[in-house]
């Protein structure tokens, strides 16, 4: 079964797999290629390897929430999946092999990314309203856990979650920034993360739209004039 990113009925389609590749390529070339993983190291005091590893977590799993019912079937009806950040955040907490400390970051820094469209409460509550657990078939968790093995990540993925243990979560993550003594270092790299996430998210996202696969960063100027301005500075500022 193919997993969608996004799905609009007769029209654009996005797969997850092709989401996830694209965007990488752009965190690869115009973050990573000019050091952005180094400001990250100097910045917490935190090897150069664990920024390098957060920077691609957080990309790479900023829409795996995605994946699981019912936002794949809301996804397949051209309805998007509103909330699906915050299931994102659970299993990135829940699932993936990191120190705590940077995997709250990377948790709290995806769900953040869609906070301009929608207020976290509003989504959180979405999906703490839920009155059926999250569920995603074995043949899609063994894709999965190939896409990310591929990648280099180790996730662990549940194949049944229930509203009330995403919340149990994402409360924990609350009482992680509020517990520790070095509470700015998990804000600092969840906004430092953010950044690199939201633009390569647009960038991926603007290629589907236009059904422009992009070979390397020099193909570009099919989309520039098609993203934000706000990421088009940042890409002719800093790539070109």
């Amino acid at each position: 079964m193919v997993i969608y990113a996004y799905r609009e009925v007769g029209g654009r389609e996005e797969t997850l797999e092709e989401h996830v590749h694209v965007g990488l390529m752009f965190l690869d070339k115009l973050y990573i290629s000019k050091g952005y993983h180094h400001h990250i190291a100097r910045r917490l005091d935190i090897d150069e390897e664990s920024s390098k590893i957060a920077l691609k977590a957080t990309y790479a799993l900023h829409d795996l929430g995605k994946a699981y019912r019912p936002f794949q079937d809301m996804i397949l009806k051209g309805q998007g999946a509103p909330g699906h950040e915050v299931l994102s955040a659970y299993l990135t907490l829940k699932c993936l092999n990191l120190d705590l400390s940077i995997k709250g970051g990377i948790a709290f820094s995806i769900l953040l990314h869609h906070h301009a469209m929608r207020v976290i409460i509003k989504a959180v509550s979405k999906v703490k309203n839920y009155r059926s657990a999250f569920t995603i078939s074995n043949e899609d968790l063994e894709y999965l856990s190939r896409l990310y093995s591929n990648l280099g990540l180790k996730v662990s993925l549940e194949d049944k979650i229930e509203p009330k243990a995403i919340i149990n979560i994402l409360d924990k993550l609350t009482d992680l920034f509020k517990a520790s003594p070095k509470v700015w270092k998990e804000y600092t790299l969840a906004y430092l993360l953010l950044h690199p996430l939201v633009t390569c998210d647009i960038m991926a996202a603007t290629c589907a739209a236009l059904k422009h696969k992009p070979k390397n960063i020099k193909d570009l100027n099919t989309i520039l004039n098609k993203i934000p301005p706000w990421v088009k500075d940042y890409i002719v500022r800093y790539t070109f």
